[in-house]
């Protein structure tokens, strides 16, 4: 049986249909494995910059005693767990 252009349809088989299928779900799982991972990065790792401490600076005299205007201190707050000015007792 010989078709005519006009009369052709395009037939897609079924396993074509479940490599396609396949190939998408790839992607997507490995869309959502990189979204993981860079949440993952950006929450625990990213920004965190273990550089010398005020202590370590004024030792070595990048910061001078001079340029120290105020010191406020810190307490931790056991319950909370945040530190908060000594005022704010």
């Amino acid at each position: 049986m010989v078709l005519s252009s006009s009369s052709e349809q395009a037939i897609v088989s079924p396993t074509s249909k479940r490599n396609r299928l396949s190939i998408l779900a790839g992607i997507g799982t490995l869309l959502v494995l990189g979204v993981v991972i860079f949440g993952i990065y950006s929450l625990f790792f990213a920004g965190v910059n273990p550089g010398p401490s005020f202590l370590e600076e004024l030792r070595a005299g990048t910061i001078k005693e001079s340029d120290i205007r105020s010191v406020e201190i810190l307490q931790l707050d056991s319950g909370g767990g945040g530190p908060f000015f000594e005022s704010d007792n």
